[in-house]
């Protein structure tokens, strides 16, 4: 798994790249578990700054080390 998002603090946004192996199996795995995901450029688009709190993105994080 490699993050594409830019790292110079100028560039960042609400939004990381990821990518991931067999990425459509993914995404429907995480929509069952009622996470919002989705694709652009072949990579796993997550878009952080839609979750509302710390635990909520842990959820997301774990969710995904179990999955990947």
């Amino acid at each position: 798994m490699g993050i594409r998002t830019p790292t110079a603090s100028k560039r960042r946004a609400g939004i990381v790249a990821v990518d991931v192996p067999d990425i459509d199996s993914l995404i429907e795995r995480l929509l069952v578990d009622d996470f919002e995901a989705g694709a652009e450029l072949g990579r796993l688009r997550i878009d952080v700054h839609a979750y509302n709190s710390e635990g909520e993105i842990d959820r997301l994080l774990e969710a995904l080390k179990t999955r990947l």
